[in-house]
């Protein structure tokens, strides 16, 4: 039973990771992945720098992990529904012609 469990949860989190990656070069194009991947890796860094800091808060204060748990389940329904609203369809985005990324000199 938990060998199934076990292969289930890799196989969910490599599509995870692969479908993050094929969207984000998906919306930038050929011109910007780089940038735009790039981007995605900062702002999940941030938040893991960020979380450790407010977990240990909310659980000094409240005692438990129920409120760190609660938030967390809040960002991540709200980080779900800002995918949703802020790219209503998967396709590139068109770039300005006239401005530089970093693969064009």
């Amino acid at each position: 039973m938990g060998a199934d469990v076990s292969r289930v949860r890799r196989r969910c989190t490599t599509r995870a990771r692969i479908a993050q990656f094929y969207i984000g070069q998906t919306l930038a194009g050929p011109r910007a992945a780089g940038q735009w991947i790039g981007m995605q890796n900062f702002v999940g860094s941030l938040a893991s720098i960020v979380t450790l800091p407010v977990t240990g808060v909310l659980v000094d204060r409240c005692g438990n992990y129920g409120l760190a748990f609660a938030v967390a389940g809040a960002v991540t329904f709200l980080g779900a529904a800002a995918w949703g609203w802020v790219i209503p369809e998967l396709g590139p985005i068109e770039w300005c012609a006239g401005q530089p990324t970093a693969a064009t000199p």
